[in-house]
């Protein structure tokens, strides 16, 4: 089975026509989902404006599919629950991978029908926070994930995450 998306450090470079593409995709059986798809504002890997484009695209794209969501946010919390709520409403089928934000961006994911799914990133020594914010999640709305070949628990830190290891963000 497939999630497909475009990620939101993609948007520089994405067209329309791509994103007719995927969505000529979303009708296939064993396409269940739609992402990777959001905001990054951390690295800002492409314009925040087109960024901005391309979700809205992606999430008016999804919502016609009614398929549910895999949002990619890093430290865009204002827009994505701006855009979120014009788009989806208030109601949204999906995940929000690898949490990173605070207690209301948490409650607002929830309040909003979110999944929260953390990943391997909890078992760092200076993620005291993000640790804490794990325990407001009600059991039956935490997912657990590596983000292989990403954020390797902290005994492999600069080494590549293998899916294995979320074992430790369960340990954890």
């Amino acid at each position: 089975y497939a999630a497909i998306g475009i990620h939101p450090h993609e948007a520089d470079s994405v067209s329309e026509n791509d994103v007719r593409l995927l969505a000529g995709f979303l009708n296939k059986p064993k396409v269940v989902a739609v992402g990777e798809i959001g905001l990054d504002y951390y690295k800002n890997v492409s314009s925040k404006e087109n960024q901005k484009k391309l979700f809205i695209s992606l999430l008016k794209t999804a919502k016609d599919a009614n398929l549910p969501l895999i949002i990619h946010n890093r430290e865009a919390h204002a827009d994505m629950i701006d855009i979120l709520k014009n788009i989806a409403g208030d109601s949204v089928k999906g995940v929000m991978h690898c949490f990173s934000g605070d207690e209301t961006f948490l409650k607002t994911c929830l309040g909003m029908g979110f999944f929260i799914s953390f990943t391997c990133n909890i078992t760092y020594k200076n993620a005291g926070r993000l640790r804490e914010i794990v325990k407001l999640v009600p059991m039956d709305r935490l997912l657990l994930e590596t983000d292989a070949p990403f954020l390797a628990p902290q005994n492999f830190r600069g080494k590549r995450n293998e899916p294995m290891h979320v074992r430790y963000a369960a340990e954890e």
